[in-house]
């Protein structure tokens, strides 16, 4: 078990991202096998979308 590469996870991210439920679970399930991590956590690595929120956005609603 060792730490997955980028370039590995970027391959793995576009196959998840266009896969329907029980073939994402399959992905989940390999990665989890060959780097070790917690299902939760290759579930984060995999998801396209994740970012962080820029400085300009503000925190609190201004009223």
């Amino acid at each position: 078990m060792s730490k997955p590469n980028q370039a590995y996870l970027d391959q793995l991210s576009k196959c998840y991202s266009k896969t329907r439920k029980k073939e994402r679970s399959v992905i989940i399930d390999e990665l989890v096998v060959t780097s070790g991590y917690h299902r939760k956590h290759a579930i984060a690595l995999l998801y396209v979308h994740r970012g962080w929120r820029s400085s300009t956005t503000p925190t609190r609603r201004i009223r």
